[in-house]
């Protein structure tokens, strides 16, 4: 009977991480807010709470009281050694990038922005280039992730100058925790093979 239950939580584990998590992202009026979803679990990523903030600052002051420790003099490797290690950990990490990007899916992105320049020929260089830049951007995205919805209003101001710009952007991310992890897992198992072995 024992065992069944575990099996049954093991599964019912495997149905949660299954489960994609979110992160949503919103800009407006120059202040960036970040908050994490996943089941009915929210959670803010950003801006910090203030308490983290304070405890930040009074680290450096017990930093300073406390005497610096001496790093440990170990043999150096030859530069020849590492290029090798690193030629031989880039297929693993493009083999987890690839995985990981194909797990994100890129569920909405609305973007609304203001164009102002200083003249009417100056605002109609920079719609040009913000044009250019957002979609070069979503043909990016859109050959690596999956994209459900990308909207772009773009608008052009002449009559404020330079201070009429503004932007306002607001994003949803999901990801599958389990893609995620097998990934991150797996780079570290076979990684982590080739450092040790590289340390012998």
């Amino acid at each position: 009977m024992i065992a069944l239950w575990i099996i049954l939580g093991v599964l019912a584990l495997i149905l949660v991480l299954l489960l994609p998590a979110g992160i949503a992202v919103s800009y407006r009026n120059g202040t960036l807010t970040a908050e994490g979803r996943w089941l009915f679990l929210h959670f803010t990523l950003w801006p910090l709470p203030e308490k983290d903030k304070a405890e930040k600052e009074q680290k450096p002051e017990g930093k300073s009281e406390a005497a610096p420790k001496k790093k440990k003099a170990g043999e150096k490797r030859p530069f020849m050694d590492w290029l090798q290690l690193i030629n031989d950990l880039l297929p693993l990490l493009g083999e987890a990038l690839q995985k990981t990007l194909g797990a994100i899916t890129l569920k909405r992105c609305r973007i609304t922005m203001t164009v102002a320049g200083e003249d009417a020929a100056q605002t109609a260089i920079r719609y040009g280039r913000a044009n250019a830049l957002l979609y070069t951007a979503y043909a990016f995205l859109g050959q690596n992730i999956k994209v459900k919805e990308f909207r772009a209003d773009i608008r052009q101001d002449y009559q404020s100058g330079p201070e009429g710009e503004a932007a306002d952007a607001d994003l949803l991310v999901r990801v599958c925790p389990m893609v995620l992890a097998g990934a991150g897992f797996r780079l570290l198992w076979q990684g982590g093979r080739l450092y040790l072995k590289f340390l012998k």
